[in-house]
């Protein structure tokens, strides 16, 4: 009877969320998945290879975001985006403005939500700026932070879209986090700001931010099976196995690495009965993907040898969604036709 890889997928899938749980870059159930993955290429009898290497940890020690009204303090429901730059220890408090980012379709990868000189139509300096856009699905991005800068305010509260339900922690990227540009940053979901803004003639906020940021050592996790006669041509087979503060990452991007594991063992099996891939086949489980992709980074840059052998790379990032998703490819023209075969 034919192995049901799909069932094996899953099997994976639960180990990485209910074993391991929370699988931040660089602490104990990171290493804990990281560890599984060089157990299933041992007991599969698969050569593996393990980089280690430097992610940042980010540890929020306070943050504050507050409605002053009528010498009232309103806690507000938010998160505070990791790795961007910390409030003065007293805090901030400034009037709040409302801009609406651009929104920008892009095919296949959905939309983007940037900010330009025209979305700002009022004086923001010494102000929290609340920007409206899909937080979730565009990070807060270096080209917002600079546009924001010759305006001077004093710091950014990103929103969610109105169907998300609840707050996800976002990352900034922490190699620009002392950049002068660099503002404390916040998410709330929309709905609530729609509701502050609109029961507020004028909206007084206080916020505050301290975070610590620690660099930590972490592991990516590959495994091999040679090629035949295209042998140091290789296939890139890829996930990442570290999940975004807050969450167990079943979609991201557990259900991938699941996915990479199977594929794994069954290439192996095939290989075993002497049915082998003409070209190497490289599965790669990275770490430190949410923080800045520092794995994969680490993986081309360290190992440039490999990089000019890679022919394809498919990598599988947010998998088993329950609503439809999309397939993104780059390169030369002819890889559209291969996606579509």
């Amino acid at each position: 009877m034919s192995k049901d890889y799909s069932e094996i997928a899953y099997k994976h899938t639960r180990f990485f969320v209910e074993e391991c749980g929370e699988r931040i870059a660089g602490t104990t159930p990171m290493n804990k998945a990281a560890e599984h993955a060089v157990e299933v290429f041992r007991s599969l009898g698969m050569k593996y290879i393990q980089h280690h290497f430097q992610v940042p940890v980010c540890r929020t020690e306070k943050s504050v975001v507050e409605l002053i009204s009528n010498k009232q303090i309103t806690p507000l429901p938010h998160t505070n985006v990791c790795f961007c730059t910390d409030t003065p220890e007293v805090g901030l408090t400034a009037e709040a403005v409302l801009i609406h980012s651009d929104v920008k379709k892009m095919g296949v990868i959905g939309e983007i939500y940037p900010i330009s000189d025209k979305c700002i139509k009022t004086d923001i300096k010494g102000k929290i700026v609340v920007i409206e856009r899909s937080v979730l699905m565009d990070y807060p991005d270096i080209d917002t932070y600079k546009v924001l800068e010759k305006y001077k305010p004093a710091a950014v509260i990103f929103t969610t879209d109105e169907s998300q339900q609840g707050i996800p922690y976002v990352y900034s990227n922490f190699e620009y986090r002392e950049a002068q540009y660099m503002l404390p940053s916040f998410i709330m979901n929309k709905n609530d700001v729609n509701k502050l803004f609109s029961q507020n003639d004028k909206v007084i906020l206080h916020v505050e931010l301290k975070t610590q940021v620690q660099k930590k050592e972490s592991t990516n996790t590959i495994g091999v099976i040679e090629g035949t006669d295209k042998q140091d041509e290789v296939i890139l087979i890829s996930g990442h196995l570290d999940s975004a503060v807050s969450s167990k990452g079943a979609v991201d991007d557990a259900g991938a690495i699941g996915t990479v594991m199977a594929l794994a063992e069954k290439y192996k099996a095939l290989s075993d009965k002497g049915v082998r891939t003409h070209r190497t086949l490289y599965f790669a489980c990275w770490s430190g993907h949410e923080p800045g992709l520092h794995g994969s980074k680490y993986f081309l840059q360290q190992n440039q040898d490999i990089y000019k052998r890679i022919k394809y790379n498919i990598n599988y990032d947010i998998i088993g969604m329950a609503t439809p998703y999309s397939i993104t490819y780059a390169g030369v023209k002819d890889f559209e036709a291969i996606f579509e075969k």
